[in-house]
């Protein structure tokens, strides 16, 4: 009971761990780095090798004594995958979707009498073909108030950038199978049970790709994808990790060696919290940033014909239209006129996205520059725009007369 700072276990003697993957941080410096920017965590309990009584006291010190408000409670992570401590069980067998169900329900219970303003979900599936979501929706399936899973749908196979963009696509098929089992097994919940990606990026293996502005007009047209298919949250994987070609990691942190050999683990933990960078950021943030800042809350239904290369989305807000347009071509731009049943305002404000903006020198492995997007008012002569090469570019002003 009560608050102690933490350490990471591994092996089934869970003795320990020897490479303090996750650092020196603990759950009370997580939580208060989030209450920092004044954002919400999403906790993830330990239902592999943890207990519902363990997971019950956290909710109570979190949201009861300290005030954190944690609204979404995730169930377990991976655990069809033997890399995550209580995939095997006591007993020697391997956890199957319904021991885990039987298990969610008991978490869930616990967790629940302490705070039921929460929600709980899960399974956090380590990718999009959704383990054991089926056997929790169908066992545990009053206590299911989001699913979850995670996904990195590039193949490591895959090398062209073609086929590196099309791979975002096949969320669609992945997100209408978990529809299609809440409906079968909770017709009545069907418009109550969220989904949520709670890890993703381009691929697993973190190389010049995941750092190059590449990923970040992969994550420009993948925040639209999860958009229009209802992904009520997502998480991107993740903030600050990196390795020697570049990493998942949103930023980078110039001149600190995230390598060396010989060097303690510990030392290392205290060079890091220690040191005072200028924190830089990469193509995906940008992404995430535009999105943010530049885009509406609400998508409207839009087409794009005669424009292959170009991916397009719509959103909306109180007094403005926004439209995205994405350009993973390195050779043609191309021109896009804008039909719409109301009229719209002769100018409108530009945000881009290129090379221009943001270029990851694959010898020196680090940011060559990293500038802001900055807006610029450009002219809709006869309802159209020209999206250059290789490029993301926003027009979140457009103003129609009746909004």
């Amino acid at each position: 009971s009560g608050f102690a700072p933490g350490f990471n276990v591994e092996g089934s003697e869970q003795l320990p761990a020897a490479d303090g993957y996750h650092g020196v941080w603990d759950v009370k410096q997580l939580h208060d780095f989030v209450e920092t920017f004044g954002a919400k965590a999403v906790v993830t309990v330990n239902l592999g090798s943890g207990s519902p009584e363990m997971a019950a006291e956290w909710v109570r010190w979190a949201n009861l004594e300290n005030d954190y408000n944690v609204r979404y409670w995730e169930l377990g992570n991976e655990l069809e995958g033997s890399w995550e401590l209580g995939h095997i069980l006591p007993d020697g067998s391997k956890m199957t979707g319904e021991v885990f169900a039987k298990r969610f329900l008991e978490f869930a219970r616990a967790m629940k009498a302490v705070d039921p303003t929460i929600k709980t979900g899960g399974p956090a599936s380590s990718n999009d073909r959704g383990a054991f979501i089926k056997e929790v929706l169908r066992d545990a399936g009053d206590e299911v108030d989001f699913i979850s899973f995670h996904t990195y749908p590039v193949e490591n196979r895959i090398q062209s950038e073609a086929g590196f963009y099309n791979e975002i696509f096949e969320l669609e098929g992945a997100v209408s199978t978990f529809r299609g089992w809440i409906n079968q097994y909770q017709p009545d919940r069907k418009d109550e049970i969220e989904l949520a990606i709670t890890e993703w990026n381009s691929k697993v293996v973190e190389d010049r790709m995941t750092a190059d502005l590449m990923n970040g007009l992969w994550c420009s047209i993948w925040i639209g994808e999860m958009f229009r298919n209802g992904i009520t949250f997502a998480n991107q994987w993740d903030m600050m990790t990196a390795t020697a070609t570049g990493g998942h990691g949103l930023f980078y942190f110039d001149q600190f060696d995230f390598e060396q050999p010989g060097v303690p683990q510990e030392e290392m933990d205290r060079q890091y919290l220690a040191f005072d960078p200028p924190c830089i950021p990469k193509g995906q943030y940008w992404a995430l940033y535009l999105w943010s800042k530049y885009m509406g809350d609400r998508m409207v239904d839009a087409s794009l014909t005669g424009a292959e290369q170009l991916y397009s989305a719509v959103t909306r807000s109180d007094d403005a239209l926004q439209i995205l347009f994405v350009n993973p071509s390195r050779d043609a731009a191309q021109t896009v006129r804008i039909d719409s049943s109301r009229e719209l305002a002769e100018q409108a404000v530009a945000v881009q996205l290129s090379h221009h903006e943001y270029f990851w020198n694959p010898y020196t492995r680090s940011p060559q520059w990293s500038r802001r997007p900055e807006p610029l008012k450009v002219s809709l002569s006869g309802n159209s725009v020209t999206a250059v090469s290789y490029t993301h570019l926003t027009l979140p002003t457009i103003r129609r007369g009746c909004w």
